[in-house]
């Protein structure tokens, strides 16, 4: 019997877009409310996961996705990805305020479309250094040594081709950066690199033809055309996840509702299971709401426990990014807006500076400092990223004529700090929900962050200062000369410290019965539920995530059945 949401062509394009006609047009003539496996999130990790479940043959998928598709130039053309930000396609969270960055509130966006973040990112793709697995290793069982790691990545990459598309051309400043960097001692990356190591270079991108390749398009994009007619996926989109259905000790569905239609919630149902992947917030907002969490944080909010999983939410980690700016030399930076030619450009080969994904270069780095965790020392292993954008890194794109300048953005690749996602009591004045969330990251509160990001800003500018980059760099803009001492500088950090969106380690593994989930990512104390994406990670690795949230759920459809 069909769902009443799924009753009439009417509702079902209201509800879903062209989602379910199209699914019918591809034959499934007996669309019920039930599946083998439902995936909640459409991102990095639930397409990954819903292409490898049709290529092996495991059973039917409900793929739900809260935004939907979206054809919009920024989610497309490279260098427009920060005006995604703002818009539908995303996420608007923002952080409680910060104690470590001057009580500020960080705005904290997050992919709300077909590819989830992914479609919004700056298409760098870094797997995580081996010393990361190696930690995991340690935290979770032998199922993530290096060496296993390293297998799911071939594997992975040689089926969507990631490194086969020809470099992208770096902007005249960032060329002139990784030249004057290696002529200053710093060691050349091979081009593009794939792995954090210490020296400098272009990094990788998930881009080909002057054209952002998200999750979407890598592994789900050619499935959802017409001539796939053996697909098995059904992709049901512009629609919430509302809670899971419990029944004893085994998760046997969802609760959807339409975002724009006011019809009933329907319940769809999962033979096998249901695989979570709406990444580091809405993740654990979902388990929390469906009384999986801490039992005396639930009953404070009023919300039934159905199994006490006290770390749900806790341990959150991001990367938290301070830039050194400084004037160019004879060189113009990225453009905010396009003039005729570039855009001309771009429309006939793709090329130009609307091909850039502004972070085009970076490397990473180490610095003698004591080590925050009881570990050998890994071989090469890195301290400390770089992002290097041609840009004012404040200014850019919300100025219409930025300073020319270059920005090395600053971060920690293995931060201490740790915070929280949970549910509260939303505001009496706030009539439509119940209870929202209270995302804090609790940027800085380790003292070892701050003391070691303040030595790696010190480093950075000392770099600049170099007779090697005296013909590319002029004043310094950020932090400024007149900052020099240690809390003139902390204070810049506090004022203009962000995030480079890489929310992880709120549903994090372990092999402790602590842990919200296990080495394999099911949820412990029910049947029939794994979360895998960034929350999932027991520590945040440490470069971008988003090769390591497909590497995840490559290796989970490995173990399902």
């Amino acid at each position: 019997m069909l769902p009443k949401v799924l009753t009439t062509f009417a509702i079902q394009k209201l509800v879903f877009g062209s989602e379910i006609l199209r699914a019918l047009l591809l034959g499934f003539a007996d669309v019920s409310n039930e599946a083998d496996y439902i995936i909640v999130g459409a991102g990095s990790a639930g397409c990954v996961l819903a292409a490898e479940i049709s290529r092996r043959k495991l059973g039917s998928v409900f793929l739900i996705e809260s935004g939907t598709k979206s054809a919009a130039r920024n989610l497309k053309v490279p260098i427009l990805y920060p005006h995604a930000f703002k818009g539908s396609n995303a996420w608007q969270y923002e952080t409680t305020p910060q104690a470590g960055l001057a009580r500020r509130k960080v705005q904290l966006p997050a992919g709300k479309t077909l590819g989830g973040s992914s479609a919004i990112n700056a298409m760098i793709y870094l797997r995580g250094h081996a010393s990361d697995y190696k930690h995991w290793e340690m935290l979770v069982g032998p199922d993530w040594s290096p060496a296993k790691v390293a297998i799911a990545f071939a594997e992975m990459e040689g089926s969507i081709g990631i490194g086969d598309a020809p470099s992208p051309d770096l902007h005249s400043a960032t060329h002139e950066f990784l030249e004057l960097a290696t002529r200053s001692g710093i060691p050349p990356l091979p081009e593009p690199f794939l792995e954090p190591a210490i020296g400098v270079g272009a990094y990788a991108r998930c881009q080909s033809n002057g054209r952002r390749r998200s999750a979407w398009d890598l592994w789900l994009k050619q499935q959802f055309n017409f001539r796939h007619k053996e697909s098995c996926i059904r992709l049901i989109s512009n629609a919430s996840v509302q809670h899971l259905v419990i029944d004893q000790q085994k998760i046997v569905g969802v609760v959807i509702a339409a975002n724009d239609v006011a019809i009933p919630a329907e319940t769809l149902l999962a033979r096998k299971g249901v695989i979570v992947c709406a990444g580091a917030i809405q993740s654990p907002r979902l388990l929390l709401a469906s009384g999986l969490g801490d039992a005396n944080e639930l009953a404070d909010i009023g919300v039934p426990c159905h199994i006490d999983l006290p770390a749900a939410g806790k341990n959150l980690q991001d990367h938290l990014l301070f830039p050194v700016v400084r004037q160019l030399k004879g060189l113009q930076s990225l453009p905010s807006r396009m003039s005729d030619a570039e855009r001309l450009a771009y429309a006939k080969v793709r090329s130009g500076p609307m091909a850039s994904n502004i972070a085009e270069v970076g490397g990473f780095f180490a610095l003698p400092t004591k080590p925050i965790e009881p570990m050998e020392p890994a071989k090469n292993a890195p301290d400390f990223q770089w992002h290097v954008t041609p840009t004012h890194y404040l200014e850019y794109p919300t100025k219409a004529e930025p300073t020319s300048a270059i920005s090395i953005a600053v971060s920690l690749c293995r931060p201490t700090s740790r915070g929280t996602v949970r549910l509260v009591r939303a505001p009496q004045s706030d009539s439509k929900t119940r209870l929202q969330l209270a995302i804090d990251p609790a940027y800085l509160t380790s003292e070892d962050d701050l003391s070691r990001l303040l030595e790696a800003v010190k480093h950075t500018r000392s770099i600049f200062e170099g007779e090697a980059f005296s013909e590319l760099v002029g004043d310094e803009l950020m932090p400024g000369a007149k900052r020099q001492r240690d809390e003139q500088v902390a204070a810049s950090i506090a004022r203009f410290a962000t995030t480079i969106y890489h929310y992880a380690g709120t549903c994090g593994m372990s092999c402790e019965r602590t842990g919200v989930v296990d080495g394999r990512f099911r949820v412990r104390g029910v049947d029939g539920l794994w979360v895998c994406d960034a929350s999932a990670m027991p520590r945040l690795v440490s470069c971008n995530t988003q090769a390591t949230v497909m590497m995840m759920a490559y290796r989970l459809s490995e173990w399902l059945e």
